[in-house]
């Protein structure tokens, strides 16, 4: 193998899949195949990266396989010019130095491409659905139900992200919905092409969508394939083409649909959205205990927020315009309703509020945030 590449290129690329990068022979790899083009594979034996260019000079072909974290580290210590990767003339290490003066030259150790793990590519590829969006849509959405995803691994069937195919006027979307079962986020993105079609039963893995949304910020289109065995996206920036493979998640996500139908809303408030986060960051930090209780209270054109812990207790009032019932007054988990102000677009938010016991519920544009209340002693 002989090839020059630009730093900045291979740089992107090793990015692109390092979150993918397995363990094998006791070490995360890189599988480094050059012919025609550059690909860059890695694996974990869940998940799949590959990032592929043709902007890469291969003056000889060849495949080998080195340490991900040490190639990474060795090309970013190298001179802002083209790198050069080479094998050594015992064909036992690849050769990384700068395609010209000045700079280290690193002699990586290879391993037997043999052990890496087989495509998962192919097989998810085989019956597949394809659906396309616009990058920066994509990785908004993603961003706009992460954090409600659940972190308590016994909570089966909430650890990961609900797809779903609906539409309104404007054609098709994509609905992604999570939940820990305190709070509910669902965000849609259009379908610019293709179809959704997610296999019953199954959840998509929010690490999978994470690191989609984090090489599609920048990007014209994502294009997602989903079929019985799995589901993958590709990604195409700046020459370079990046795959990422998964999986499904075994489990099946709540009716969600039966708590947003009823929901009655009683009360409607409509403020700055960052009034709201600033006041709930203040008053916050003296919200302490594992719930972090703030009360809200609402009058005729204020909402009076308010916690008391240990050390000291705080409050704050923001102007609002407040319609309906009077006197709402419940408790919320300050981090919750931070989360889901930070996902909300445009300068004013809107909640709605039912029952004291009732979920608050922050609509938006093709969004919808639920944060369940807490009862107050």
């Amino acid at each position: 193998m002989i090839l020059t590449i630009p730093k900045s290129t291979i740089l992107s690329m090793l990015d692109a899949t390092a979150r993918s990068v397995g363990q094998i022979g006791g070490a995360g790899m890189v599988m480094i195949d050059a012919a025609g083009g550059l690909d860059l594979r890695t694996a974990d034996g869940t998940t799949e990266a590959s990032a592929y260019t043709d902007s890469a000079s291969i003056s000889r072909d060849g495949r080998v396989m080195v340490d991900h974290r040490l190639l990474s580290q060795a090309v970013k210590s190298l001179p802002d010019a083209p790198v050069s990767l080479s094998m050594d003339g015992r064909g036992k290490g690849l050769v990384v130095k700068g395609d010209g003066k000045g700079g280290a030259r690193f002699s990586l150790n290879v391993a037997d491409t043999a052990d890496f793990p087989p495509s998962m590519q192919d097989r998810i590829g085989e019956g597949a659905t394809l659906a396309r969006f616009a990058g920066p849509d994509f990785a908004l959405t993603v961003a706009r139900v992460a954090y409600a995803v659940s972190r308590d691994e016994s909570r089966y069937g909430l650890n990961g992200i609900h797809i779903e195919a609906t539409s309104d006027d404007d054609g098709d979307l994509c609905r992604l919905v999570a939940t820990d079962g305190s709070r509910l986020a669902w965000a849609e993105m259009e379908v610019e092409q293709g179809a959704i079609v997610r296999p019953a039963k199954r959840l998509v893995p929010p690490a999978f969508l994470g690191a989609v949304a984090a090489v599609c910020r920048d990007a014209a289109t994502v294009a997602l394939s989903m079929s019985q065995h799995g589901l993958s996206a590709t990604v195409e920036a700046s020459g370079v083409t990046v795959t990422l493979c998964s999986r499904w998640m075994d489990g099946e996500f709540p009716h969600y649909r039966q708590i947003i139908d009823g929901i009655k809303t009683a009360t409607t408030v409509t403020l700055r959205r960052g009034d709201l986060a600033a006041s709930i960051r203040r008053v916050g930090i003296m919200a302490t205990g594992l719930h972090r209780l703030v009360t809200v209270t609402t009058s005729a054109d204020e909402v009076r927020l308010s916690a008391a812990g240990d050390m000291g207790d705080s409050s704050e009032v923001v102007n609002a315009s407040v319609e309906g019932a009077d006197g709402w007054r419940s408790g919320v988990n300050a981090a919750f309703l931070a989360d889901a102000l930070g996902q909300s677009v445009g300068e004013m938010v809107r909640l709605d509020l039912g029952q004291p016991l009732d979920p608050i519920c922050i609509p938006g544009p093709r969004m919808l945030a639920l944060i369940m209340p807490m009862r107050i002693d």
